[in-house]
Order: structure tokens, then C-alpha cells, then sequence
């Protein structure tokens, strides 16, 4: 798994520089076309697909337009096999600090995101 977990670790970065950066365009990369992300908006459950999370992300003040400093975490990855993961990951984005549940999915030799749940805290 020494070659799986190299393999998830880079694409995290990709991840992590995705959010930090606020480059909605990427997420064609990263999430895959029927991914659904959930969360809780108002006291209500949202189950969006890949659109909404790109438009959310398009649409706010990136950390690093808000002179930030990037801060994110792996916290976990459990392999279900060599195909199969699930990690959990934190960061910073502006002022509030999200903890990522991702769902990941390996075909044609490529990490995709097919769920991701979140919750977000604001910083003390």
C-alpha cells in the first residue's frame, strides 16, 4: 500500500492547493463528473453534486487572495484495498476551519473524489 498511500498524498496536494488558491477549475480534476458532496447549510442537509461545490468555491474569497497562510492537515486514510480509501482531511479556508470526509475512487490509474461530507467552524 506504500505505493497507493504516495499516490493519495499527492492528490491531496492537489487538493489542498485547489481550495487554498480558490481554482474552481480544477475540481474537473479532482471530484469525479457524479460526485455528490454533503453538508449542513442553515440547519438543513444539502446533498449537491460537483457544480454546486465549484460555483461555492468560485464565488468566495480564496485564502490566498485573502493573505492566508495555507494550513491543512491529513489526519487519516483507510483503504478499503488498493482502489477503495477514505480520508479525512482539515484546513484552513479564510476565517473558518472545514474537516473533509472524502470518499476516493481509483480507475484508469487515477484518484477521483466521488463524496465528500464537510463541516465547517469558525476560528476562534
Amino acid at each position: 500500500m506504500q505505493t497507493e498511500i504516495k499516490e493519495i498524498v499527492d492528490f491531496l496536494e492537489t487538493y489542498f492547493v485547489m481550495l487554498y488558491e480558490g481554482d474552481a477549475d480544477t475540481m474537473e480534476k479532482v471530484f469525479h463528473e457524479d460526485a455528490h458532496i454533503s453538508f449542513v447549510d442553515d440547519g438543513e442537509i444539502v446533498i449537491a453534486n460537483r457544480e454546486v461545490l465549484k460555483g461555492r468555491i468560485a464565488n468566495r474569497v480564496s485564502s490566498k487572495d485573502a493573505g492566508v497562510a495555507r494550513k491543512d492537515n491529513i489526519l487519516s486514510i483507510d483503504f478499503i484495498n488498493e482502489n477503495y480509501a477514505m480520508v479525512k482531511v482539515n484546513l484552513v479556508i479564510v476565517d473558518k476551519l472545514f474537516t473533509d470526509y472524502l470518499s476516493l475512487i481509483k480507475t484508469n490509474n487515477q484518484w477521483v473524489i466521488v463524496s465528500k461530507t464537510f463541516y465547517a467552524q469558525a476560528l476562534a
